[in-house]
C-alpha cells in the first residue's frame, strides 16, 4: 500500500524509508483506506532500529508497509536528509484518530494488560462519544505469540474490527501486527 507521492515522500535510513507525512495526512490515508484490507502501519522508535537492522527476518516483515517516525533522536537524523521532516509519535496519531474518527472505523486493541486497556477506552470515550470499540486483546507476557495469532485472528474477525491498534513494544508489536495482518487481511 503506498501514498500518493504527491502527499509525502520517503527519507531513508539505511534501506527503511520513513514516510515524511502530516498527522492529518496519515489521517486522511488511513480514513480513505480503512476498508482495504491488508496494510499495516508501523511507528518506529528508536529502539527498534537495532533489532530491525540486525533481524533480516524483521526487515523482510516490515519492507512493504508504512514506516513513520515515532522517534526524536531519529526525527533528527532524518532531518539531516530533509529539514521538513515530521516525526508522528504513535500515540499522538491515535489521540488524533479517536478524536477525528466520525463512528466509521471499528477499533481493536491489542496491549500489555486489560487495566491499561480499560484507561485506553475510557479516555477515547469520552474524547469521542461515536467512537466504535469492538474488541481487545490483552495477552499474558510472553516473548513470542506465534501460537495465539490464530486465535486473535479469529476474535477480530468475528468483531467485524477494521482498525487494529497494537501496543505490545516494539519490535514486538510490529511483528504481531505484520502476522495478524496476514491472518486477518485488516
Amino acid at each position: 500500500m503506498e501514498i500518493n507521492s504527491g502527499q509525502c515522500n520517503n527519507i531513508f535510513f539505511g534501506d527503511m524509508g520513513f514516510l515524511n507525512i502530516s498527522k492529518n495526512q496519515l489521517f486522511s490515508f488511513l480514513s480513505n483506506n480503512f476498508l482495504k484490507k491488508g496494510f499495516c502501519i508501523h511507528f518506529i522508535a528508536v529502539s527498534s532500529i537495532n533489532e530491525i537492522l540486525s533481524n533480516y527476518e524483521l526487515q523482510k516483515m516490515i519492507s512493504n508497509d508504512l514506516l513513520i517516525c515515532d522517534s526524536k533522536p531519529l526525527s533528527l537524523i532524518l532531518r539531516i536528509q530533509n529539514r521538513n521532516f515530521r516525526q508522528i509519535r504513535g500515540t499522538d496519531f491515535l489521540r488524533y484518530t479517536i478524536l477525528h474518527d466520525a463512528g466509521e472505523m471499528k477499533h481493536f486493541f491489542i496491549g500489555t494488560n486489560q487495566e491499561n486497556l480499560n484507561q485506553l477506552i475510557h479516555k477515547a470515550r469520552q474524547i469521542n462519544s461515536n467512537i466504535c470499540i469492538v474488541g481487545t486483546i490483552a495477552p499474558n507476557y510472553a516473548e513470542s505469540f506465534s501460537d495465539v495469532y490464530k486465535d486473535w485472528a479469529l476474535n477480530i474477525k468475528i468483531s467485524k474490527a477494521n482498525v487494529i491498534w497494537i501496543g505490545l513494544g516494539s519490535p514486538k508489536q510490529d511483528v504481531v501486527g505484520h502476522e495478524i495482518t496476514a491472518l486477518t487481511g485488516i
